[in-house]
Parts: structure tokens; sequence; C-alpha cells
């Protein structure tokens, strides 16, 4: 159920549609469910990334852009220097700020807008797709900062790739419940 005074949640509004300019208007109102892409054999890669291999400053930081940001605008950041388009369905999520940089821009009546900088680089990558009727599907993410090489990124690329094609055709097959 949305909250008070938001659409409903199969009203899924394309931002750019409105004139969507960076600022968020609600942060109560997300127009976008996000769902970790699942293997076969019920592995959620995403959310073991964002659990084993992130510091809580990166984790915390990823968890309010992953709200405020994707679950707001989902395909929309592509617009803003927080996306960019990938190719064949795929888009990246890009963040840079710490918690306490993006509860200040994007939500600054928030009790943790005043959240101190800890002073560790974030920069991060999440691999999504647009899985229909307002799902984002998260099917990779990496530490850019850890290693920014190009062949790292086109190797996380190749990797989202991969999940989608396999997210896409069990999608289609009979009994796969569509998201």
């Amino acid at each position: 159920m949305a909250a008070p005074g938001c659409p409903p949640e199969d009203a899924i509004v394309s931002l750019l549609a409105v004139g969507w300019t960076g600022e968020h208007p609600r942060v109560d109102c997300p127009r976008f469910k996000l769902e970790f892409y699942q293997s076969l054999d019920g592995d959620e890669p995403v959310h073991r990334w964002m659990e084993h291999r992130l510091s809580v400053t990166q984790r915390r930081a990823l968890d309010a852009a992953l709200r405020l940001l994707l679950a707001a605008h989902g395909v929309d950041v592509c617009n803003s220097r927080y996306g960019r388009h990938l190719g064949g369905g795929l888009f990246e999520f890009r963040l840079d700020e710490d918690e306490g940089q993006l509860l200040r821009k994007w939500d600054p009546d928030s009790q943790s807008a005043q959240a101190s900088r800890v002073g560790e680089r974030i920069l991060l990558r999440v691999f999504c797709h647009a899985a229909g009727s307002g799902v984002i599907m998260l099917l990779g993410g990496y530490d850019k900062g850890r290693d920014p090489s190009q062949s790292k990124q086109q190797r996380e690329i190749a990797q989202a790739r991969r999940r989608l094609e396999d997210f896409l055709r069990r999608r289609h097959t009979p009994g796969y419940p569509d998201p």
C-alpha cells in the first residue's frame, strides 16, 4: 500500500514525463520495487556482495542511495549523474557519495541528514534492469574504488549481462512468477 499522499503503487509515472530535474519530490513515495536477481540455486549475488564485501560505510551509503534514488526514479537515474544506459536492457547505477551527503541532498528533513562524513571514499556500481511494471532487478555490483580498471568494469558488465539473460530466459519459462 502506498504511503498517504502518494500515487497508488500501480500508477508508475515516468519522472521525465513530469519534468524531473534531479530534485527528489518525496522520499516516502517509492515508485519502483527493487528486487535482487536470484540464481537457480537461490543465491542473490548483489545481496551477498552488499552484506559481505562492502564496509558498513559503503553499505549504509548504498542502502540510502537505493532507497532515495533508485526506488524513487528507476531507470530515470540515467538522465542524471547517478546512472548510465549500457544497452540491451542493462543500466548502471553509480554512487560516489556517502550516506550523509545523500541524506543532506535528497532527504534534508531526515534525522540522519547530519550524519558525519567518515572519510571512506565511496565509488560503487550496481547493474540493473527495468524488469517491467515498476520493478528494478539488481543484477550485479562492485566497488570501483577497489579496482577502477576498465577490464574489471567490462568483466562485471559481462557478468550482469549473463544474469540478465538467465533472468529473461527463466522469466519466459512456464511456472516462473513474473515480478
